[in-house]
């Protein structure tokens, strides 16, 4: 029986064919010391920075104002906070760890609430680290020094933990940065292991990628994640680059950012914010890639109905013709929307190799609104890209390998 799923995508987020920019730097207001600020953008494009050397975080408008900012520090009991991980919510609340006092600050419209204490037990932290928050609120600290993450309740109530001292999948070495997708997976820096792991929501390990290095694919330190609205994966590992990857691990591109990236968030149109080290100085630097979408080309952007088994993993299997082939449907009944089929029906039953499996890819005439369309094979030389896109995008969002003809 066949699933129909419904997601928002965008064909160009999902390329591994892409070159990368910068936009602008952003105003900075403290950009010394030798602890890395930590950034993170709300779902209204706010973008909220820590200053870990003077203990204030700092929130700009998305036309870069500065527009609020805390003071961490009480002056009156003589108490220090050393900000490290940030992250707001929808409501806006700011989450803050606390890496000196080893707690959590949650700072709300009308009051401050201070969460845990230094230790190892339930709710309790050595060096939190990261920080993030699922699409219910949820909270989720990467505890450092306890090679664990600890999931917490919006009001404060420890909810559970995994991980521990390791290298196996699962557990930890420094966990640092934490990024949350659309579908509450966990992405944790493991920056002891030089690799990403990622996980559900209640700490069963999925996937994990990197081993020690500079190349494509690996990592020195890695120390941010962000996920895209498309489910695309960056990671800066303190190195002049911030790497794209898929849910699953798969390279797919590079990011120069000439200046070594300590951190990375995104923006609401995919922007890139990358926390850089130039001295002793802290920079944040906006990126884009060339295949993103901006405000001025919204047609790019499709809804792709994509026909998949309820076995995520499947083989593309032949059809009845003499000469067997998947076939792959892409109409454009209406500027703006994409809709995406596959012919004959994928069975889960009756799998075959899917590298002996020939397919075609049917794609909408460039520029028309109505359902008449234009069918290629993958060959050399032919629309660049543009077979490349949707197989990368079927088999990265849904596990699905597409075999296309040589």
């Amino acid at each position: 029986m066949l699933a129909t799923i419904l997601l928002l995508a965008l064909v160009a987020g999902v390329t591994g064919d892409e070159s990368c920019s910068f936009v602008k730097p952003w105003p900075y207001t403290a950009g010394s010391g030798t602890v890395p600020p930590d950034i993170s953008i709300d779902p209204s494009g706010a973008v909220y920075v820590t200053s870990p050397e003077d203990g204030r975080v700092f929130r700009y408008s998305p036309e870069r104002e500065l527009t609020t900012y805390w003071v961490l520090n009480d002056t009156e009991s003589g108490v220090s906070v050393v900000p490290a991980g940030i992250v707001a919510d929808a409501s806006h609340n700011v989450y803050v760890t606390d890496r000196k006092n080893s707690t959590v600050i949650k700072l709300s419209l009308f009051k401050t609430e201070l969460w845990g204490r230094e230790g190892s037990g339930n709710g309790e932290f050595d060096h939190p680290a990261g920080i993030a928050v699922d699409s219910s609120g949820t909270v989720y600290v990467a505890d450092a020094g306890n090679n664990r993450v600890q999931k917490i309740h919006s009001g404060g109530k420890y909810l559970l933990q995994w991980g521990s001292y390791g290298t196996a999948r699962g557990v930890f070495n420094a966990p640092g940065s934490i990024a949350i997708d659309a579908r509450d997976h966990v992405y944790v820096t493991d920056a002891g292991n030089s690799r990403i792991q990622k996980f559900t929501s209640d700490g069963t390990a999925l996937a994990e990628w990197g081993s020690k290095g500079t190349g494509a694919g690996q990592f020195l330190t890695p120390s941010g994640v962000a996920v895209d609205k498309w489910g695309n994966v960056y990671v800066a590992d303190q190195t002049a680059r911030v790497q794209k990857f898929s849910p699953t691990g798969e390279y797919f591109s590079t990011c120069n950012t000439s200046k070594t990236a300590y951190d990375v968030a995104i923006g609401p149109s995919g922007e890139l914010f990358v926390i850089m080290q130039s001295g002793s100085s802290w920079e944040i630097g906006e990126f884009r890639y060339s295949s993103f979408v901006v405000q001025e080309t919204p047609v790019q952007r499709s809804t792709f109905a994509v026909l998949v088994p309820r076995t995520p993993s499947v083989s593309m299997t032949p059809g009845a013709s003499d000469t067997p082939r998947q076939r792959i449907s892409v109409q454009s009944p209406e500027p703006g929307k994409t809709v995406l089929t596959i012919s004959p029906e994928v069975s889960a039953e009756n799998n075959t190799s899917a590298t002996q499996i020939p397919a075609t890819l049917e794609m909408p005439e460039t520029g028309t609104a109505d359902n008449r369309r234009e069918e290629g094979t993958l060959v050399a030389g032919r629309e660049p890209g543009a077979f490349d896109r949707i197989s990368r995008f079927l088999r990265s969002v849904f596990e699905m390998r597409i075999p296309f003809l040589p």
